[in-house]
């Protein structure tokens, strides 16, 4: 079992999935990068797979101009691996 919560109290937005003894932490921003928080995940002692996604994309601004700005489409990265923790 473990816990999560939000790093920055009443910034961002929970957004965590779970799904039998997954969790999915999804982008914890609301409508900028300046409302985001990062997680604070409490972990029990034990074996934990850790995957994680990342990319850089273009994205749409919200004004009459329909602006795009951000990274290149397509950029992105993939790791993985085992965490095994002896204490709390």
């Amino acid at each position: 079992m473990i816990s999560y919560r939000l790093s920055k109290n009443g910034i961002g937005v929970l957004n965590v999935t779970k799904v039998a003894d997954q969790y999915t932490f999804g982008f914890p921003c609301k409508d900028s990068d300046l409302d985001c928080s990062p997680y604070t995940v409490d972990l029990n002692p034990g074996s934990y797979r850790i995957e994680s996604w990342g990319s850089v994309g273009v994205h749409q601004e919200p004004s009459e101009n329909a602006l795009l700005r951000g990274g290149t489409p397509g950029l992105g990265g993939y790791t993985s691996g085992v965490l095994n923790l002896n204490k709390q």
